[in-house]
């Protein structure tokens, strides 16, 4: 679904409403007919190499140290006593 810009409503991505898609833009006509060109990115930024901020998410569950979920939790009771 695509929120067409200007009011325009929005948009499901189905087949019948693209009009056309090359590397540049995507073309989309809504219920009432209106089109709608999306231009398409030219390059996709990375992060740097030594940027840890997105590296750190997937190490939160992989360290029990660092979990996210508290210690001390009714869910985590139950299931000690469930042992």
């Amino acid at each position: 679904m695509i929120d067409s810009p200007g009011g325009g409503g929005k948009v499901p991505l189905l087949p019948e409403y693209l009009e056309s898609m090359t590397d540049d833009e995507v073309v989309f006509r809504n219920y009432e007919g209106k089109r709608f060109v999306y231009r398409q990115p030219r390059a996709v930024t990375t992060a740097p190499p030594n940027s840890n901020s997105a590296a750190e998410v997937g190490v939160v569950a992989d360290r029990p140290e660092k979990s996210a979920t508290p210690r001390r939790t009714k869910r985590r009771a139950r299931r000690r006593r469930a042992r």
